[in-house]
């Protein structure tokens, strides 16, 4: 294998390792916001870890929620678009089925996507609809623009999922 393969090779895995850190961070804030469901304003919020800040409203903390959703989103959106690049950079066509193969939780069938896909792009409504009162289709379309990076993160999976098997007969 050459250097600029091996390279490809590296920054695929790294990639996917990263869209998978943004993706467990993205199901940990979907059990953070199903807590605070039970949550009333009466109790003491959490604190954020490391920073000891503390929320003096459940609004605040949703808000703060909602921003790192999408910001989390984002983060796996770009990681996983970059294992793509890197994936179809690699000229050896075996192997670039044989580094396909690499486990990734966002690489994965339409079941398990479709749970991922419940998991993750139910709670950016939840969360949107905590904070805002929506009155219109307009502001109810606001949610579309939130789900947008985990969406395309888990269909961009699907894709990487299903690559392997476009290219096998190229092999």
């Amino acid at each position: 294998m050459d250097q600029i393969s091996e390279i490809l090779v590296t920054n695929y895995c790294e990639s996917l390792k990263l869209t998978q850190r943004a993706i467990f961070f993205g199901l940990v804030l979907a059990g953070t916001v199903h807590y605070l469901a039970f949550v009333g304003e009466g109790h003491d919020l959490p604190k954020l870890p490391f920073f000891s800040v503390e929320f003096t409203s459940l609004v605040t903390l949703q808000v703060t929620l909602l921003v790192l959703y999408i910001g989390s989103g984002s983060v796996a959106w770009f990681a996983i678009s970059k294992a793509f690049q890197n994936l179809n950079s690699i000229k050896n066509t075996e192997l670039a089925i044989a580094v396909s193969r690499y486990p990734c939780l966002a690489v994965t069938n339409i079941w398990f996507g479709g749970l991922l896909a419940g998991a993750l792009l139910g709670i950016g409504a939840t969360l949107l609809m905590s904070i805002f009162e929506f009155s219109s289709v307009y502001q109810k379309s606001l949610y579309f623009l939130v789900a947008l990076p985990f969406w395309a993160t888990l269909r961009m999976g699907g894709i990487l999922h299903s690559w392997e098997k476009r290219n096998e007969t190229k092999a």
